[in-house]
């Protein structure tokens, strides 16, 4: 085995060490451009919101939907009749690995929420539903990483629901 002089090596260690020296100093930028990366590549191209016309807690979503999608129109949010468009819906449904069941629900790509609750509540996810409960909050915490922005909505125009006809279903 030949043995490297320490003449030798001194450029591999002064190499070694800049790098070192450079991601300690400035590890932000390479995570962060990483992440954003990432990102742009995770974001589904539309939020598909599927409601149904004989659902109650899909009315109440809907203006929700109508209201944030007519005040940020960037959002690509589709509005979809389950009812009206089976395939779609079992197709999204299939996309995401879940029984083709249970209106409102919105698709942020492989994830949702299911169910409208205008109440406040925490991020959920409710295994029953295959899907997070949808907390009016937690909806509008969702479109905020999407859009990368704010969403300033006014969302108490609905009537508040008490607890027991609040059921989300």
């Amino acid at each position: 085995m030949k043995e490297h002089s320490p003449v030798q090596l001194a450029p591999f260690h002064v190499t070694l060490t800049l790098l070192l020296a450079l991601f300690t100093i400035f590890p932000g930028v390479v995570h962060s451009q990483a992440e954003t990366q990432e990102e742009r590549i995770g974001k589904p191209a539309e939020i598909l919101f599927f409601y149904s016309q004989t659902c109650g807690d899909c009315k109440g979503m809907k203006e929700f939907m109508t209201a944030v999608s007519e005040s940020y129109p960037e959002l690509p949010i589709v509005f979809i009749d389950a009812d009206e468009n089976p395939e779609r819906w079992e197709e999204a449904c299939a996309q995401a690995g879940i029984p083709a069941w249970g209106v409102p629900r919105l698709f942020f790509g492989k994830e949702s929420f299911a169910g409208w609750f205008q109440r406040e509540g925490n991020l959920v996810y409710a295994p029953a539903y295959y899907g997070f409960i949808g907390y009016r909050n937690q909806i509008i915490a969702a479109l905020q990483k999407y859009a990368g922005h704010p969403i300033l909505i006014d969302t108490h125009d609905n009537d508040m629901l008490s607890e027991e006809e609040d059921c989300g279903c």
